[in-house]
């Protein structure tokens, strides 16, 4: 009898163990970083759970016939025959040949005798037995299944409709360490997204073809010959689909052949990235959106696909710069700052990275005290290097110059106020396979008429580069990252021997392979030297899923982008349509602003340390810590901070913003807005440091246009949406002197009259459209009709300009009791050209992006781990 209960014990074991294992699985994935799967040749999972269920099986029929032979009832077969015999009925199960009918009666009967007739156990007996015999067959079936999937992946797309697919245009070392990195980011219980690689030949005379499909089988991919332009695959869930051929224009190709397959079911409800750096693609990617935009506008796709455009290298230096800030070697414990500092960043190579890294540090770089050089060292000749950077945009070094009209702060010809040159440009031209590092030496790169005059000889105009606060290394290859890098590393160490008053400098080197970066970043924490040695830009972190869809995942790029279209009526129209493509530009502005918030915390401190006397908490900073984030909400998103950081915050935002959109290309021309394809914007220019003018006529018309626009064009009048509309001008400094509290009683006592002038617009509006509609419905000439409604809608709008007078009349902009002690004859300070581009664009503070607009959400979105 013991060995009855033994057996019945071991196949609820058996039956139980799979359930539990994948349980622990799942839990055990959540603090795993990675995750192997396997399926070559097939499922090992689904093999160890069949073997289970038949041991299971096995057990349950050995317990109940083990019991008759032991009765001596009858049994026909012997212990040993018994064994084999109900081994075969088990195996049997998988293929649904054994019927489990008169097996259920025996087991009850036994169990009956046991623990006495008609009880529940014997009912449990009959329901553990028919799951356990359909449960099985599953298994094996799934089995036969994995295995032809194995040899005919495409049944295996078919099939599991039910997943979320990922499909990769081709099978690189790029394209399976990104759907690695899904593998792992993605969290899941009952089943595993699927990776689908297209285009996919094994080539048996490459090595690495071979261990690329060996890698993707290990993940569980799905590879199939068929390019994705010709794949048609349908599933329930959203897919995300991955253009990264190792030819970035055969990505544009893919995509072109896609949206222009009229019966592709692959791009419906897609995310598509798709991967190139090369600008001169731009022109045919936006004839591209716009057929799919043309289509779908005409019903032609349902479903139509959202289409971003991955510039890897961009997000990748912009998680640098957040991760290890250019401001790093400034937060130490001495105290030495003034505000005439120098910050020298050194970058050692002018690939793709390094490039990159040299676009992003010109904006990254503008914070409070300290005069930006930027040393590029490369084998790539000087001139090579600025043709390559005006072919980019040529307004990036011209902002480098002194006295450039490009850096003019007022609007007046005569005036000859001019912006600091945003950075300093030294360069140097040497093959650094076999040169001393400390010989390296950087000139100043002189630029137009400055390099007809003499030479500079000067020393700040020659700089040796293991004097940098901060250094780059991206040159080909990992044995000369890490090499120079080294090098550089024990020479600084040198130097500073014996010091007592070490500086603290910052070496950041590109690391390639994942193994490499991850052994070097460990060896580095043990090591409490001044210099900060940083691996970085392993190709599994650059084709990471999070660096890849940083543009459209990042809640902190989200967050800004979020509060500069709340307020936009035409943001919220597109916000309510189909997307058909995701702006990078938009994407990755909002980001680079968020990066930006520990600079901007940082040159808080240093400001108020430099220009405030009183003693306060902003005497130092040594790490952008949880307590450095309290005294900067404190001081600066309070109510009552003080207006001169906030001037100075909202000034230094718009110098970072020019230099950004010049890093990616963009311009200025005195335009009203932007243009995109152009790459032109009608604010990118210079404005003062200094407070507006209080009495700028230009704000108060401006308030007065933006109210008489909304109550003539609102389609009911509702007091408390105006109200609110005026409160969100609240941040206007309050030396504008526009009091906010007194627009708000002004439009209380008036509301009655602002709601009747409302009503007239609408009712104008109404007669216009019965008269064009009546014109229309005439028999009259096309060309005579079209006449008569332009007549009809210049005098609707004629009238409406007259309702929009009558309301700046009405409504009165109060100025202060302080103006009106003011010196008559005083003179008023000068607008910057921000005012005169709020004056053409009839909006207000729209470019001045105040500190407290969105450093609040981001300083939650940072509390909350990014979250």
């Amino acid at each position: 009898m013991c060995y009855v209960n033994l057996m019945f014990l071991a196949s609820i074991l058996c039956f139980s163990l799979p359930f539990v294992a994948i349980i622990l699985r799942w839990f055990i994935n959540l603090f795993r970083k990675d995750r192997a799967v396997f399926s070559m040749p097939f499922n090992r999972s689904l093999m160890i759970t069949s073997v289970f269920f038949v041991a299971s099986i096995w057990f349950l029929r050995m317990a109940i016939y083990y019991y008759e032979v032991t009765l001596g009832d009858g049994c026909k077969f012997t212990i040993k025959e018994l064994i084999f015999d109900n081994f075969i009925h088990a195996i049997k199960t998988l293929g649904i040949d054994e019927s489990y009918v008169d097996f259920i009666p025996l087991g009850k009967k036994v169990i009956g005798k046991f623990v006495g007739e008609n009880t529940i156990w014997q009912s449990a007996f009959g329901i553990y037995v028919m799951v356990l015999n359909s449960i099985t067959p599953l298994v094996g079936g799934a089995i036969i299944l994995d295995v032809l999937t194995s040899v005919f992946p495409k049944i295996k797309l078919h099939f599991l409709v039910y997943k979320k697919h990922y499909y990769f245009s081709e099978l690189n070392e790029r394209s399976i360490a990104l759907a690695k990195s899904i593998m792992t980011d993605k969290k899941h219980f009952f089943s595993k997204p699927m990776m689908v690689f297209t285009d996919t030949y094994l080539d048996d005379e490459s090595e690495l073809s071979s261990e690329l499909f060996i890698a993707a089988k290990k993940i569980g991919a799905v590879c199939v010959k068929d390019d994705l332009g010709h794949l048609n695959v349908f599933s329930f869930r959203k897919k995300e689909i991955f253009l990264m051929d190792e030819v970035e224009s055969d990505n544009l190709k893919t995509l072109s052949a896609m949206c222009e397959n009229k019966r592709n079911t692959t791009i419906k409800n897609a995310q598509i990235y798709i991967f190139y750096q090369d600008d001169a693609y731009a022109m045919i990617e936006k004839c591209i959106f716009e057929r799919i935009k043309d289509r779908f506008e005409k019903g032609k796709i349902n479903n139509a696909p959202v289409i971003t455009r991955v510039k890897e290298y961009e997000n990748l230096i912009l998680n640098l710069l957040a991760k290890k800030p250019l401001i790093e070697p400034l937060l130490v414990e001495k105290d030495e700052y003034t505000n005439k500092n120098e910050y020298n960043l050194t970058i050692i190579g002018s690939g793709k990275i390094g490039m990159q890294m040299f676009l992003s540090s010109t904006w990254a770089g503008q914070f409070y005290g300290h005069k930006l050089n930027i040393n590029v060292v490369s084998e790539e000749s000087q001139e090579d290097f600025i043709n390559e950077l005006n072919k980019i945009n040529p307004e990036i070094l011209e902002s480098t110059k002194v006295n450039s009209p490009l850096l003019k702060v007022y609007q007046e010809e005569e005036d000859k106020t001019f912006a600091d040159p945003y950075f300093n440009l030294r360069y140097g031209t040497y093959n650094l396979v076999n040169i001393d590092l400390e010989k390296i030496k950087c000139n100043k790169v002189i630029l137009g008429e400055e390099s007809t005059s003499e030479e500079h000889e000067d020393a700040e105009d020659v700089f040796n580069i293991l004097d940098s606060d901060y250094i780059f290394v991206a040159l080909g290859s990992d044995e000369m990252n890490i090499s120079i890098a080294e090098d550089i590393e024990r020479k600084i160490c040198v130097n500073q021997f014996g010091e007592d008053n070490k500086r603290k400098q910052v070496i950041v080197y590109i690391v390639y392979n994942e193994d490499f970066c991850n052994i070097l970043a460990d060896k580095h924490k043990v090591l409490s030297a001044n210099v900060v040695m940083y691996p970085f830009g392993s190709v599994d972190e650059i084709y990471s899923y999070k660096n890849i869809t940083m543009a459209n995942e990042d809640p902190a790029a989200i967050c800004v982008r979020d509060s500069y279209v709340k307020a936009s009526a035409q943001a919220q129209k597109a916000a309510q349509t189909k997307r058909i493509t995701d702006k990078l530009y938009d994407s990755l502005s909002s980001k680079a602003r968020d990066v930006h918030l520990k600079y901007r915390i940082f040159s808080s401190f240093l400001y108020a340390k430099v220009n405030y006397s009183e003693n306060t908490e902003w005497d130092k900073l040594t790490e952008i810590n949880e307590d450095a984030i309290k005294i900067y909400e404190a001081e600066v998103l309070a109510e009552n901070a003080r207006e001169d950081i906030l001037q100075y915050l909202t000034w230094l935002e718009h110098r970072r913003w020019n230099a950004y959109m010049r890093s990616i290309g963009f311009s200025h021309r005195v335009m009203d807005g932007k243009d995109i394809n152009l790459k032109i914007h009608g604010c990118l220019f210079e404005c003062a440091k200094n407070p507006i003018d209080g009495k700028s006529e230009i704000r108060k018309k401006d308030l007065k246009t933006k109210l008489a626009k909304i109550i003539t064009d609102s389609k009911e009048l509702k007091e408390k949406e105006l109200i609110d509309f005026v409160i969100s001008w609240k941040r206007l400094p309050e030396n504008e002197l526009i009091k906010i509290e007194d627009l708000i009683k002004e439009i209380n006592t008036h509301f009655n009259l602002l709601n009747e002038i409302s009503k007239e617009a609408i009712a104008v509006r109404k007669d216009c459209n019965k008269e064009i509609k009546k014109i229309e419905r005439s028999r009259k000439d096309k060309k005579i009709k079209e006449e008569l409604i332009f007549e009809v809608k210049e005098k609707c709008k004629s009238r409406i300009e007259k309702l929009k007078e009558q309301v700046q009349t009405e409504i009165g902009i109060f100025i202060g009791e302080n103006d009106k002690n003011k010196d008559k004859n005083a003179k008023a300070e000068k607008l910057d050209k921000l005012d005169v581009a709020s004056e053409l664009r009839g909006e207000d503070m729209k470019f001045y992006d105040y500190p407290k607009d969105t450093d609040t959400k981001l300083i939650e979105i940072i509390k909350k781990g990014g979250k």
